[in-house]
């Protein structure tokens, strides 16, 4: 058995894209008509000939996959047609994506109230509006339907107004996000390091550990790179508190005892000593319980190669 340690730090896009893209298809490519007549009539000896095939398949649609992250904001445009054979995957070519910085978990972290503070919440629809318009041009290019589709991570399950901002982008954007949990965090994390570690063709290995560290939180997935388990089985995962947002709070308020800063200044921790950096990964050490599976799997293949991918 074989072992690659993946990281993937704060950009999942392609398992959060991959999984929204999937789900937006499943209707088309379950209603996919397709014709196939096959009649004796037509021999050539004793061997059917098969007629032409008329496939009828629906116009290629336009889908907006949106990744409302803790630290980030990301959208993936692409044009999707589905598939014309049962059981094939629908084609997808990707026009645009791009991430933009909203550090909607320091803004919750640094919070007396765990909200999201108005000004972060009004940079964030600013992004949106600027992603949207990019969309609007792009389906009046095509003529082309566009459906639009999000996955909300840790700080829309933590801050207390996060739901009233999943509400907001429905209302004035039509972008309808589900809060996933955290282990669904974890399994979209490890497909993108499958789909990264791989080139898009599962990886010549058995195991596969991934590291998704985001702003909010963190997830260690280990699980099976081949076979048809390999993207449809629920990797195991280690669920972990700590996010980039949240290291950083620490490290500011707790280690430097640094005061607040006034209402949107971004929370700073420079000049960082190394001390202070020491003290800082003892503390988030000492608060880490790995289980057995992991402190294993990581002793077993310490010599392996880590590939690291993200942004």
């Amino acid at each position: 058995i074989f072992f690659r340690a993946v990281f993937v730090p704060a950009l999942k896009r392609w398992g959060y894209y991959a999984g929204i893209f999937a789900a937006l298809e499943l209707e088309l490519v379950s209603n996919n008509l397709s014709y196939r007549n096959w009649t004796s009539n037509s021999t050539q000896g004793s061997v059917p000939v098969p007629e032409p095939v008329l496939v009828l398949q629906p116009m290629a649609a336009l889908r907006a996959a949106y990744d409302l992250g803790s630290g980030a904001t990301k959208l993936c445009l692409a044009r999707v047609a589905p598939a014309v054979v049962p059981g094939e995957l629908p084609s997808l070519e990707v026009l645009f994506e791009e991430e933009a910085e909203v550090l909607l978990g320091e803004s919750y972290k640094t919070s007396d109230d765990s909200t999201i503070d108005d000004a972060t919440c009004a940079k964030l629809v600013t992004v949106v509006e600027r992603f949207e318009r990019i969309v609007s041009e792009h389906a009046a290019a095509c003529g082309a339907p566009v459906r639009r589709a999000g996955v909300a991570t840790a700080v829309y399950r933590e801050a207390t107004n996060g739901p009233a901002l999943q509400a907001l982008l429905e209302e004035r954007f039509n972008i309808r996000s589900s809060v996933i949990s955290q282990s669904e965090e974890g399994r979209l994390g490890f497909l993108t390091a499958l789909h990264k570690a791989g080139g898009g063709a599962p990886p010549p290995v058995a195991q596969m550990l991934s590291w998704d560290s985001g702003g909010s939180s963190f997830q260690l997935s280990l699980g099976a790179c081949g076979g048809a388990d390999a993207t449809t089985a629920m990797p195991r995962v280690f669920e972990g508190a700590w996010g980039s947002s949240k290291v950083v709070y620490a490290l500011a308020r707790t280690i430097q005892q640094k005061p607040p800063e006034s209402p949107g200044t971004p929370l700073s921790v420079n000049p960082c000593t190394a001390a202070d950096w020491a003290t800082l990964v003892a503390a988030v050490a000492a608060s880490l319980s790995p289980p057995d599976w992991l402190q294993a799997a990581v002793a077993a293949h310490r010599d392996r190669p880590v590939a690291a991918v993200g942004g």
